[in-house]
């Protein structure tokens, strides 16, 4: 595989990748052409059909696919190398060979914008193409706070618009986890949202329902709205009580997002002992806690 990094303004680098699937193999290099190199090109945009867009995050090294997770929200702390992977389909498959020219414009914070170019060859017996491209810096926290778009082009003619948000913290939800905490409640009620111990213990005849609560910092205040999936799984003596799942949209204005999970019972009627809960948020695991309920 040949693969060739140059230097841009503001230290950015770039690296340029592209890979076909055929019948039977995966063929994988990197092609990178200077813009001045291929202005005039007679690529025609009308020979691929745009299938999708997606980002990731990575190394100098591109990653295999099932490496990749996809995101439109990157930290600023450990965010170096961004890259888009773009699905085409050839629609001049078994037809004949033609060359496909990229332009990606980076559009920052700032306003500032950088334009990158390269030339891409679809072979004939391509029926789909998996187009990928990177840019970025070598070390972390290079990358400014913000909102920045890339326009993807085919030819002359814009073929997508995508965003994406580089955010202060760690996080890659777009949400800081805060703190866990199980409440007691009633029916009627929406959890107060304080801070409890680590565990949590209540009396059996004095309880009907439970809140199960988890606080968060939402990284994109003021910058744009959220949507995000939830999981609770609660286990009594090993046995999954509660697998609930979920969506919860965070607005734009909220310092902190409260999501809860109530549990009711007929008072009196909770089993007890020891319950572990367990809250994850889109898919990955973040936190744990446990409630007790005594005789």
């Amino acid at each position: 595989m040949k693969c060739l990094i140059f230097s841009l303004s503001f230290q950015e680098m770039g690296i340029w990748n592209r890979f076909f699937k055929l019948a039977a193999a995966l063929a994988f290099f990197a092609l990178t052409t200077p813009a001045q190199d291929i202005v005039g090109s007679d690529t025609q945009a009308g020979n691929v059909a745009l299938e999708s867009v997606r980002l990731f995050s990575g190394g100098p090294k591109i990653s295999e696919i099932k490496q990749r997770r996809y995101s439109d929200v990157f930290s600023r702390q450990s965010l170096t190398y961004l890259y888009f992977e773009a699905k085409i389909d050839n629609l001049l498959y078994q037809s004949e060979s033609h060359t496909l020219l990229v332009t990606a414009v980076l559009k920052r914070p700032d306003r500032s914008q950088k334009e990158y170019r390269w030339r891409n060859v679809i072979n004939q017996n391509s029926a789909k193409a998996t187009l990928t491209g990177g840019m970025g810096f070598s070390t972390p926290g290079q990358w400014k706070s913000g909102q920045y778009t890339i326009q993807l082009f085919f030819g002359s003619k814009e073929m997508k618009t995508i965003e994406f948000w580089v955010v202060e913290g760690r996080s890659t939800t777009g949400l800081t986890f805060q703190y866990i905490s199980v409440e007691k409640g009633n029916p009627n009620s929406r959890p107060l949202g304080y801070r409890q111990y680590a565990v949590s213990r209540f009396r059996k005849k004095d309880v009907a329902r439970v809140n199960l609560v988890v606080s968060l910092r939402n990284d994109f205040r003021g910058i744009r709205a959220n949507t995000v999936s939830v999981r609770w799984r609660v286990r009594h003596r090993g046995k999954v009580i509660i697998n609930s799942t979920g969506r919860n949209e965070i607005q734009i204005n909220w310092p902190t997002a409260l999501l809860w999970q109530p549990i009711t019972k007929r008072q009196g009627s909770w089993e007890s002992g020891v319950y572990d809960v367990e809250f994850y948020l889109n898919g990955q695991y973040l936190a744990k806690s446990r409630f007790i309920i005594d005789k």
